[in-house]
């Protein structure tokens, strides 16, 4: 291999690596936004089907009744109020 190639080439596999995990890192993001996605829908569908909720039932009252359900457990609390929240149910 030709010695003034090789800066050329190492930059090409660099840009070429970049890309890959760039591409990947966004996969994963879409993959994520889509979970996030099906699993607030699952939980609207538990709140709709839920016995015993009405508008007195504080969010206190709702986690003690419900709150080791799957449904309820994967769904963040910010995510519920259509905002990003870091906090875990």
């Amino acid at each position: 291999m030709d010695a003034d190639l090789l800066p050329a080439c190492c930059c090409c596999s660099r840009r070429a690596w970049f890309e890959e995990q760039h591409g990947r890192a966004k996969a994963r993001e879409e993959e994520e936004a889509a979970r996030r996605k099906r699993a607030v829908e699952r939980f609207g569908s538990y709140l709709r089907h839920a016995r015993g909720l009405d508008g007195a039932t504080t969010w206190d009252e709702f986690l003690d009744e419900h709150g080791r359900d799957k449904d309820v457990k994967e769904v963040r609390l910010g995510a519920v109020g259509g905002r990003e929240g870091d906090g875990d149910l």
